[in-house]
Formats: C-alpha cells, sequence, structure tokens
C-alpha cells in the first residue's frame, strides 16, 4: 500500500479513539495510518498551520487538518504534531507505520533482519535529516484502492474524490439521477509540451483516461505553439469544454539559471532582467520573446481550461527565471492555488534535482516530497556534460515511471474513462452531432425588453409570421439569392447586399402577406417625409404578432416629444419606474465642447453634412429660438471621435446614424438646439446624448428586434445594444435565417451602414471579441491597452489624480467585471477616491465667517455664494480651525479668536480627486491583472443543478451560527452547523469584531460561501461549469452577492471570497431570497449546539473548510523546500 515509507515498527490499533497526544518516542519521518476495516467517522485530527479545522489541547486552539483514514491511507509528523482521534461508528482498526528515535544508533545486523521480515529501515543520516510534514491524504493507484476494505452497504464511498487539504473532501458519489451530464461526450486529458516520451499521457492511456495527442514540436512540427493558427486551434479546443485536465511543461532552457555560467553563449534574460536583458542583440531578442510567447501560450491554454471547471498542471524547475516575471506571478495568484516541489530521489533518480508543479486543485499537494539525503548525496546534474557534449540536465528532463504514474492519478479524477485517443484536430468530433440545451431559469437580456429573450434555441412565441416566412424562404432557395447575400457579407460590401429590384418580389409577398389591397399597396409601402421607415409596414407587422407597441408608429409618423412639460409614456415591454425621474432646468449654454472647438474644420463638414440630410436646421440667432418656439434650450456641440473598429462576428448589423432616424415635433426642435462659430442650429431629428434619443431609439430598437425574432423563429440568438444587433445562427441555416432577418429590415427602410455589417466566424462587438465557434468572449487587446494607459497615467499624478481619468476608468473597469464578476470588489477603493475630494484652507475674515454661517444648510454645505471664490454654492465646510465639523451647529461652537480663522473647504466641482494609498493599491492590483491575466469568458451556459440548498445564520451580541443544507433529488444530502464566538472569530480574521450581531448579513453571506462549498464538494471532478441556485432569507446578503460591492468591510471582505470561490470552483451561485418563515431548517442548524439533536443524520454532516474559505491564499508542500524569492514572500503571508 505504502511501499516507499521508511518504517522501523508497525502496530494495529482496534477500536482506540486516543486524545490529543505526540509521540515523543517516534521520529520526525513520516507515521502512515492505513485503514485495515469498514468503518465511519473516526478521523485523525492533526495540528498544522495550513489546516481548516480547530482543535483544542490544555485550552489553547490549534489549526488542525482532519484526515479520513476510512477513505484510504494518511501520513503526518506523529513525534511533534499534536493530534487525536474523533469519534466514529463501527470497528476501527487501523494499521500504523513509523519509525523510532532510537533508529539513530540502530546496529547494522539488527537493521539487516528488519529488512529481511519486511520492514523498511531507515539509515541513520535519513532519521537525523527527516524534518516535519504537512499531513495528507495519500495519493493512490487505481490498483491500490482496490486493496482497501470495501463496504457491504450500498453506500459505499465511491473512489472519486479524496481529501485535500481538507478543501476537497471524499464524499460518496452522487446518483447518475441527480447530476446531469454534461454536453460534450466525454472529458479528455491534454498533455502540451508533452516531452518526446510523453511520460503522464501513457500513463493517463495505462489508466484507461480519455486523453488528445501530446502536443510537443518533438513530435510533429505542425504542433508549434509559436505558430497562429495552430495555436488558434488548440485555444479553441481548450476553450470548448472537453478538455477536463491539462498539464503543460514549457521548455525552460532559456529561462534557466545555468544559462548564466560561463563557457555558453550569452544570456538571453538575467535575474534582474527576467523579460529580456536590455544589451541583447536581434537573435538574442528573437529567443527571449519566443521563449517568453511559448510560456505565455501555455498559460493562455491552461487558463482556459481553469475557466471551464478543468484541473490544470504547471510545471518548470523551482529555479526558472519565469517566476520572477510580473505576469507570472500575477497568474500564479490568479489562477493557481497549490504547488508542490517534488524531489527526484523519491522517484528512483539518483540525482540532485526538483520539480515544481503549480495547480488550481489541492490534489498536487499529494505529490509534494523533499530530500533528506544531505547536500551531496547525489549526482550533481546541474552544468554537467554527457561524452556527447550534452547537458546531463536535459538527460533528467523526463518524468521517470512512478512520478508520471502519480500525476496520472490526480489528473485521471478530472477526466472520463473510454480509453479514447484523439488528434487535437479532431476535438469537434467529441461535440454532440443535437447538443441538448440546458432549460434557462430565467429570460436572456436582449435589449428588447422584458417580454423579448436573446435565446430561441427552441420558440419563445407563436409562430405569427409563418406564412411569410414560407415565401420567402421558397424565393431564396428557388432564386439561390440567399448564398449571393452570403457571400456578399463575407466578402464585405458598401451598398446593400440585393438591388431594390432584387427586392421588390419580396415587398410583394409581403402584402400578400399583409392581405394589402392592390389599390393600397402604393400608400402601405411609402415612406413618410422626415424618417427613414416604412411606418405603415412596421405597425401592421406588430399588429400581426400581437405586439402592444403597434401604437409608436403614430409618434414617428407626426414627430416624437422630448419629454418637456409632457409625459412620454413608456414601452409596455419596460419595467415600470419605481421613483420619479429627476428633471433638471433649461440651460442656455454658449459656446462648444473643447472636442468640438479644436476640430473646427471636421465639425463645420459634418454639420454641413447634417443640414443636407435634414437633419439639423440652421436658424437666424437664438432670439429667433425664443420668438418661434415655446421652449428653448441650448447645449453644448461636442465632437465624438470613435475608436477604430475591427470585424465583427457571426452576422452583426449596425443601423446608421440611428438616433438621426426619429423625427423630433416641430414644437420641441428647438430644445435641442446648439451653437457653433456664431451660428444657431436647432435639430430635427433626436441627436446623440439626449435623454430622449436613448428613450425613443430605445423602443424603435426594440419593436425591430422582436419583430426579427417573430421572423426567423427558428433556432437563433439575437442581441439588440442601442444601434448594434447581432445575430447567432446554426450553420446549416444560417444563409437562410440571416437573409429573411437582412430582408425583413430592408423591407421596414432600416438604414444600415453595410461596410460595418460583417458575416464571419468572430468579430468584436460592443467592445467584446466573440467567437461563437469555440464560444468564447475575450477582452480586446485594445482596450486592455487604454486601460493600462489610464491606469498609468493615473498612478504617474501622484496622490491627486484627474476626476475626468479616474471616471473614465471607473466605466470601464465596471464594464470589465459586467463578465468577470470575482474583479468586482476590487473597484471598491475607486469609487470610494472618486468620492475624495482635495481640500483647501482659506483664511476667513470675520466678515466672511459671519456670512458662511448665514448661507450655510445642516450638512455643511452652503447654499449661496458669499462672495468669495473658495466659497460659492455647494462647497462643503469640513474643518474650522482644528477642528473637524460635520453640521452646522458643529461651525456654532467655533470660536473666532484671532483676526483670521483657517477654514478647511472641499468643491464638488474640483477637477482632482484624492486617490489615497488604497486606491493606488487597487491600481497597482488592477495593472498587475491586465498584465499578467488572459481575459477569456466561456460564453456556454453553465449546467443547473437540481439542488435544493438552503444556509442561515443568527447573531447575538458575542456568539454566532452558521448552518446550511444541499439536498439532491435521490435524498442525498449534506449538512453542516457552525457555531463561534467572538474570540473564535477573532482568532480567525479581524472582519467580525464584537457585537457580532451587526455583521449578520456579512455572515449570512459567509453562510451562502460555506453552503456553495456543500454543493462543490458532492460534485464529481470530471464534470464542466455549473449553475447552483443558493436559498437565503437575508435581503442584505442577496443585494451584495448580486452587485459585488458594498462599503462595509466585513461585506466586502466576504464577497470577494464569494466571487473568488465561484471562479475557483467553476460552480457559480445565484442566490434567491426565501421567506424566513420557510427557511426553518437552515435556521434550526444556524443555531444547533453540541447538546442538541441534529434534525439531520450525523453521518450527513460536513465539515467546511472555514479558515481556507476566509483566506484562500496559496499553499506551498513542502513548506520547509527551497522556493524562489516570490514565493518566499507568498509563504510569508498571513
Amino acid at each position: 500500500m505504502s511501499p516507499g515509507f521508511f518504517h522501523s515498527s508497525f502496530v494495529l490499533i482496534d477500536g482506540i479513539a486516543s486524545e490529543a497526544h505526540c509521540d515523543t518516542a517516534n521520529s520526525d519521518l513520516p507515521n502512515v495510518v492505513i485503514p485495515i476495516s469498514c468503518f465511519s467517522g473516526g478521523e485523525l485530527r492533526v495540528a498544522h498551520p495550513s489546516g481548516a479545522d480547530v482543535m483544542m489541547h490544555d485550552g489553547v486552539k490549534h489549526s488542525a487538518v482532519s484526515l479520513p483514514v476510512c477513505r484510504g491511507p494518511v501520513i503526518f509528523t506523529a513525534s511533534s504534531c499534536l493530534h487525536e482521534v474523533l469519534p466514529f461508528e463501527g470497528r476501527r482498526l487501523v494499521l500504523v507505520g513509523y519509525t523510532l528515535r532510537a533508529c539513530e544508533s540502530l546496529a547494522a545486523d539488527t537493521s539487516a533482519r528488519l529488512s529481511s521480515l519486511g520492514f523498511r529501515p531507515p539509515s541513520p543520516s535519513v532519521v537525523t535529516g527527516a524534518l516535519p510534514i504537512a499531513p495528507r491524504a495519500l495519493a493512490l493507484t487505481e490498483e491500490q484502492r482496490d486493496l482497501l476494505p470495501r463496504p457491504n452497504s450500498v453506500s459505499a464511498v465511491a473512489s472519486g474524490h479524496h481529501l485535500r487539504t481538507g478543501i476537497s473532501p471524499d464524499l460518496p458519489q452522487l446518483p447518475i439521477s441527480d447530476f446531469v451530464s454534461d454536453c460534450n461526450s466525454g472529458r479528455f486529458f491534454l498533455d502540451v509540451c508533452s516531452g518526446a516520451g510523453a511520460p503522464v499521457s501513457a500513463a493517463m492511456q495505462a489508466l484507461g483516461k480519455d486523453c488528445f495527442q501530446p502536443v510537443d514540436i518533438i513530435h510533429c512540427q505542425d504542433f508549434d505553439l509559436l505558430e497562429d493558427e495552430f495555436f488558434a486551434q488548440l485555444l479553441a479546443l481548450c476553450s470548448s469544454g472537453v478538455v477536463g485536465a491539462a498539464i503543460a511543461s514549457p521548455p525552460c532552457g532559456e529561462f534557466s539559471l545555468l544559462k548564466l555560467r560561463p563557457g555558453g553563449p550569452p544570456p538571453c534574460r538575467t535575474p534582474e532582467e527576467p523579460l529580456g536583458c536590455i544589451s541583447n542583440d536581434w537573435h538574442q531578442s528573437m529567443v527571449a520573446q519566443n521563449s517568453a510567447l511559448l510560456h505565455d501560450r501555455c498559460r493562455e491554454l491552461l487558463s482556459s481550461v481553469a475557466a471551464l471547471g478543468g484541473c490544470i498542471v504547471f510545471e518548470q524547475p523551482p529555479s526558472s527565471m519565469t517566476f520572477l516575471t510580473e505576469t507570472m506571478q500575477q497568474w500564479i495568484s490568479s489562477t493557481l492555488s497549490f504547488g508542490a516541489q517534488v524531489a527526484a530521489c523519491h522517484h528512483g533518480m539518483d540525482v540532485s534535482k526538483r520539480w515544481l508543479f503549480l495547480s488550481n486543485r489541492p490534489d498536487i499537494l499529494d505529490l509534494a516530497s523533499e530530500c533528506h539525503h544531505g547536500s551531496r548525496a547525489h549526482k550533481a546534474v546541474w552544468g554537467v556534460r554527457a561524452a556527447d557534449g550534452s547537458f546531463l540536465s536535459r538527460m533528467t528532463a523526463a518524468y521517470p515511471k512512478s512520478l508520471a504514474a502519480a500525476l496520472a492519478a490526480l489528473l485521471g479524477r478530472y477526466t472520463s474513462s473510454q480509453g479514447r485517443l484523439l488528434p487535437c484536430a479532431e476535438w469537434r468530433s467529441v461535440l454532440p452531432m443535437d447538443p441538448v440545451w440546458p432549460q434557462l431559469s430565467r429570460r436572456v437580456e436582449d435589449g428588447a425588453g422584458v417580454n423579448s429573450t436573446a435565446c430561441w434555441i427552441t420558440p419563445q412565441a407563436d409562430d405569427h409570421l409563418a406564412g411569410l416566412r414560407k415565401k420567402w424562404t421558397q424565393r431564396l432557395v428557388d432564386s439561390r439569392l440567399c448564398l449571393r447575400i452570403c457571400s456578399t457579407l463575407r466578402a464585405g460590401t458598401d451598398c446593400p447586399p440585393i438591388s431594390a429590384e432584387e427586392l421588390q418580389p419580396f415587398l410583394d409577398d409581403l402584402c400578400c402577406f399583409c392581405e394589402v389591397p392592390e389599390s393600397e399597396i402604393e400608400n402601405f409601402l411609402s415612406i413618410p417625409p422626415g424618417q427613414p421607415f416604412r411606418l405603415n409596414v412596421l405597425e401592421k407587422l406588430l399588429a400581426l404578432t400581437k405586439d402592444p407597441e403597434s401604437d409608436l408608429c403614430q409618434h414617428l409618423r407626426k414627430g416624437v416629444r422630448i419629454g418637456v412639460d409632457h409625459e412620454l409614456q413608456p414601452s409596455p415591454h419596460w419595467p415600470l419606474r419605481t421613483a420619479d425621474p429627476v428633471v433638471s432646468d433649461l440651460v442656455i449654454c454658449e459656446g462648444s465642447w473643447k472636442s468640438a472647438s479644436d476640430h473646427p474644420d471636421q465639425v463645420r463638414e459634418l454639420l454641413a453634412q447634417e443640414i443636407a440630410e435634414g437633419w439639423i436646421v440652421e436658424r437666424p440667432s437664438v432670439q429667433y429660438l425664443h420668438d418661434n418656439f415655446p421652449a428653448v434650450a441650448i447645449g453644448k456641440l461636442g465632437l465624438v471621435l470613435a475608436e477604430g473598429r475591427q470585424p465583427w462576428i457571426t452576422i452583426s448589423l449596425d443601423v446608421r446614424k440611428a438616433h438621426r432616424m426619429v423625427m423630433v415635433e416641430y414644437c420641441d426642435q428647438a430644445l435641442l438646439a446648439f451653437t457653433f462659430e456664431g451660428r444657431v442650429f436647432t435639430s430635427s431629428t433626436l441627436n446623440f446624448g439626449a435623454r430622449a434619443s436613448a428613450f425613443w431609439w430605445a423602443r424603435v430598437g426594440g419593436a425591430l428586434l422582436r419583430l426579427s425574432h417573430a421572423a426567423i423563429w427558428l433556432s437563433h440568438l439575437l442581441w439588440g445594444y442601442v444601434d448594434d444587433f447581432l445575430g447567432g445562427f446554426r450553420g446549416d441555416v444560417a444563409p437562410i435565417s440571416a437573409s429573411i432577418w437582412i430582408l425583413l429590415l430592408l423591407a421596414l427602410g432600416v438604414p444600415l451602414s453595410w461596410p460595418k455589417c460583417v458575416w464571419s466566424s468572430e468579430c468584436i462587438w460592443i467592445g467584446w471579441s466573440i467567437n461563437l465557434e469555440s464560444w468564447i468572449c475575450e477582452l480586446p487587446s485594445a482596450k486592455i491597452s487604454k486601460i493600462l494607459d489610464q491606469i498609468a497615467e493615473l498612478l504617474s499624478a501622484g496622490d491627486k489624480v484627474r476626476f475626468k481619468t479616474l471616471e473614465s476608468l471607473i466605466g470601464r473597469l465596471l464594464w470589465v467585471t459586467g463578465l468577470w464578476t470575482v474583479l468586482r470588489p476590487l473597484l471598491s477603493p475607486l469609487y470610494a477616491a472618486l468620492q475624495r475630494l482635495p481640500a483647501s484652507s482659506v483664511g476667513v475674515s470675520p466678515e466672511l465667517w459671519a456670512a458662511i454661517k448665514r448661507n450655510i444648510a445642516e450638512d455643511c454645505v452652503l447654499t449661496r455664494s458669499v462672495g468669495h471664490p473658495s466659497f460659492h454654492k455647494g462647497a462643503c465646510i469640513t474643518r474650522a480651525a482644528n477642528t473637524f465639523v460635520s453640521c452646522k451647529q458643529d461651525l456654532d461652537q467655533v470660536p473666532f479668536r484671532k483676526r483670521r480663522l483657517w477654514v478647511e473647504v472641499k468643491d464638488p466641482g474640483h477637477p482632482l480627486r484624492v486617490l489615497g494609498d488604497v486606491g493606488r493599491s487597487s491600481l497597482i492590483a488592477w495593472r498587475a491583472i491586465f498584465q499578467g491575466t488572459p481575459f477569456l469568458k466561456a460564453l456556454r451556459s453553465p449546467l443547473p443543478l437540481k439542488v435544493i440548498a438552503e444556509a442561515d445564520a443568527f447573531a447575538d451580541a458575542d456568539v454566532s451560527g452558521l448552518g446550511g443544507y444541499a439536498m439532491w433529488p435521490s435524498g442525498r444530502t449534506v449538512w453542516f452547523s457552525i457555531r463561534k464566538d467572538s474570540q473564535e472569530w477573532a482568532a480567525l480574521t479581524s472582519w467580525f469584531p464584537p457585537p457580532l450581531q451587526t455583521h449578520i448579513s456579512a455572515l449570512e453571506l459567509l453562510a451562502q460561501l460555506l453552503l456553495l462549498w456543500c454543493v462543490f464538494a458532492t460534485l464529481p471532478s470530471n464534470r464542466g461549469l455549473c449553475r447552483a441556485c443558493l436559498r437565503s432569507d437575508n435581503s442584505g446578503a442577496e443585494a451584495c452577492a448580486s452587485k459585488g460591492l458594498s462599503s462595509v468591510l466585513s461585506m466586502s471582505e466576504i464577497v470577494k471570497k464569494f466571487l473568488a470561490f465561484q471562479a475557483w470552483s467553476g460552480v457559480q451561485a445565484e442566490i434567491e431570497h426565501v421567506p424566513g418563515y420557510r427557511n426553518e431548517l437552515a435556521d434550526a442548524l444556524s443555531r444547533l449546539t453540541p447538546n442538541d439533536i441534529a434534525p439531520l443524520p450525523l453521518g450527513d454532516r460536513v465539515h467546511p473548510p472555514l479558515q481556507w474559505l476566509l483566506e484562500q491564499r496559496l499553499f506551498l508542500e513542502p513548506a520547509s523546500a527551497s522556493w524562489p524569492p516570490p514565493f518566499k514572500t507568498w509563504m510569508s503571508r498571513p
């Protein structure tokens, strides 16, 4: 069972639950405990700093690890680590192998005698050099698992999961009926930079695991990760969800410290310049660039696998200079939480060598080992050449069979077992021919209102336009026009893909379908002046589809109102507003914005174009507006300089000048007036930036989108964002469905911007790079560069930064966190900085002080100007003399003793903001994330879990409790109950100072985190992304989990952990509200005391790793090993 462990003695322990103690007679070599009988409970709890559990001894609390001996062998250091046996059921018979300290002086004949009896006594040097290890369970092969005792009951523990430092417990496997498998037919293993022998792939195949062909340029020149085409293919594979486990071991030669030794070619990088030496020539620069790119691409591939719930492993020598780069350090911090060094001598190699394996799963810690043989006990290979001149270190690069087998046992848990070996190029064959899409629990926002959804994989409404679609489809097929539309859009075009003559038969079909009399056809297809739409057609189709928005066309014919002194009726597809809007006063501004005044020639050209289009009208003067219009408002003219666009994905359509397509009623046209170079203009149509423009185009765009759904009807995806539409269609029906969509918009007279309309496999849509072939979304490099430029500007500005830049950056980051919600908490310090105004100290005379006090509100904000430039309306007084003030009463208590009083004032209109240390740290964290994290997001919907999961918390001043349960359809249940007082919380974290009831919302959210861990712990390893619906009766916890932000410290910290655990585990959580009276079971679990009778079976109770969930830090084993500098920094953090 454990042939590699030294032991001089063994003992059979039968039915003894020992109390906490140390075995001082033992050496520091580890004990191995092997179960002989079947029992439940009886965990071996071992004190260790990395533990998530707690044990008491002589009134002192110790962090501890609970090892489930009943499920397999465990190891720990009994000589120096307190350990105890927890209560158990059944006969607990275990075998313990250990080494006595007296073996330091063991006679040679005695040692030989023990060896002949099957013992494995260590040498005296091994005993004296032994160091304590972290307690952990052993990784077993399938053959070793077969040796474990098997219970006879049907509740036998499956071999899929094992305890990993208390984070991933070994729980009984869910019945098949409880867990719907992934849409893909299996989860495969991918070996990147596998080496010539591909030992891990070979070991995986020996276990009967599903594998892709090993990837290494040694096997095939086409397998070159530096080639963009091959890398794109591999990235699509890793982003598809079919990879359950992946390992990457990129070449380390150009990152090796051996390059710094004399006698060889000059190094291309050094520890001081890990990205490349500034003195590099062209060849060295290319070597440095290509080696760095290879590591970058390995990281990107592994990140894609991890984002879809897969297990990833990255291997390099501990001394590799790749760990000195900022991008690698950031990637490790954000993605790889566990690291293990492996000594070559533990796998039969008599060389001084170590491997460092980093992973996102704690299983990797089982591989950790350390050489205790002394510094000169093994052959040195670094810098030593073989007879043929090659370096010996290259000869030892391949993993030995035992290490490859251990890696395969670890990675095999995350893959399927059908024994398949598939070429990487054939990965799409694993996808089902007709995938089963999960039934979504709610609509997918498409921009067309609450009665519409983007996801039409199955029809979402009655087929009102079936007759029209049938006619158009037949005509498209007969004329093969659909293929021409497809090829025209794919090639790019500046004009419509079909002519007006070719469109006419389709308009005839439309008139026939709408039963329009021949005498009225011309009027039916006419376009009213002032706007581009065939409003009669739009009105008729909305009526036929029973859309309540059909009255919209009446407003479009007459011209829409702006909403000044006139109430606008919202669309019936919009949610009702719960608060009255804030109505601003009408103002007349002078001049233009800087963007317009800095580009006068461009503005004059654009104004001429808009006059020619009839969108604006030049008026004689401002007085003319007052004389001829009932209300006048003049705004500032601005010029929007759009960033360059890139090709778009699938089928994307852009409405040309969308807001200008809506005519404004004459009486309101002066409300959209502006001036430029002394000239006065009014708007005949809506313009960009006006509130009414967004209101009316949302109604028009929503109506167009809903009609598009009705016309296409068959399986499709469709979104609209302002004037940008995006459609996703199945490849076999795309020419027909997309052509019907385009024909509908042409029939309605929608002016499309044809140069921006593209038919392609990928695109950039509203800022995101979207690929529906691999179903991934990526943040484009141009967006990342823009964000990094703004961060650099703010960091270089010192403590006071420009408000506009900070506000713009927050807007961009908020947009990014729409997909990467795990980063949302990092916005809190920046929002705080946005409100932090610089203060000015001003000397105030008695007269000015009296005027300030007369004109100040209760909150110390001036209600009017007092004749001093620093004390205008809206300015806030924060300090007078040496006294901080927050209300008017505080001001009255400030004495005026001298001729002048120093007053601190803050101006809300100040162009600068105070960043502060916390804000600066946040910007540095954002910079590191954008520099080192691949921003790839899977678009596939996670599989919904059929689980009832509820949690609750209670707290009074000094005691709190957390409890919850997860119940599956089969009746399988896991539950937890944790009770802690304020002192116990203080020992764990500083987030919950007493009284504890003030943190009830944070405790409720923490209970949801523990509940999510319970769901995660019961799931099989070889799965994809999942989504669990959790229930809570606390509105504060529910809201914070949804927003990802909170200004309360405890809530802010817990929501960080809650979101981070979702990203790490691959289980997304959606918290829904449950009334308190219906959450009785979870409430009872949260209040459970040791003397109470549990409402659920004790055998179903689990113990979430509370300390690890609160820390979620990097774990490294062996802790006593020699670690690179950045790892030492991480290990020193609390």
